[in-house]
């Protein structure tokens, strides 16, 4: 289940009272009784981008936008509390741009009030589509902040290659879909299940991403999905 909405909290409910194992992948779903996790905690992958930040800026006081996503995520919600936790003792002013749906239009809106409002910004981070926009209105208007997101997707590691992103932490989401097959597999043939499985979060940048092995981050070439719904 890679999804942390209402929707598919009720559909994990349905197959756990079946009696079907039920694996949580990548977004941290809010519901009981889960049989296992194949994923990250975000509050690590957002640790993980302020440390980057801390160690580039070389310490110095720094400004730094932030747009995490919708309020009511659970992914969100770990971001924000790794962000609370990663800004305690460090030398930066958090500029919060507000929440909202991880699409295009909503976070562009939301990428161009926080530049207009925190002009002087030195870094923003934000969620995939906030900022690949920042990337691109950064560029266009001659900004001196840099932009880094808190995750990172196909689209975020072209810019990070054309230097448009400056960096962003990957929990190798093709390694947790494999695992969670596997924990499923294990399930179904009665197996005791580990809670928890996480892969090592690492911090993409230009350098870094010439030696990653982007196996673990995208999927294969020729790569389908067939999408059917679940039983009852």
């Amino acid at each position: 289940m890679p999804s942390s909405s209402p929707a598919s909290t009720s559909a994990a409910k349905v197959q756990l009272q079946a009696g079907r194992p039920v694996i949580d992948l990548i977004n941290r779903l809010d519901c009981t009784g889960l049989s296992a996790h194949s994923r990250v905690d975000f509050a690590d992958m957002t640790r993980a981008t302020l440390d980057y930040l801390v160690h580039v800026s070389g310490g110095r006081p720094i400004r730094v936008g932030w747009l995490p996503g919708p309020a009511d995520a659970g992914w969100v919600q770990d971001a924000e509390r790794g962000l609370r936790e990663a800004l305690a003792g460090k030398a930066i002013t958090l500029a919060h741009g507000g929440y909202g749906p991880v699409d295009r239009s909503r976070q562009a809106k939301l990428v161009r009030e926080l530049l207009k409002q925190h002009p002087q910004l030195d870094y923003l981070i934000g969620n995939a589509e906030a900022a690949a926009f920042a990337a691109q209105l950064v560029r266009n208007t001659g900004s001196g902040a840099q932009v880094l997101s808190f995750y990172a997707t196909e689209r975020v590691l072209e810019q990070i290659r054309e230097g448009q992103v400056l960096a962003a932490p990957t929990d190798s989401p093709v390694i947790q879909a494999r695992v969670a097959l596997d924990l499923a597999v294990r399930g179904l043939h009665g197996e005791k299940l580990p809670q928890l499985i996480s892969p090592q979060i690492e911090m993409l940048d230009a350098a870094s991403l010439r030696h990653f092995d982007l196996g673990r981050l995208m999927p294969p070439e020729g790569h389908w999905m067939i999408r059917q719904e679940l039983p009852d």
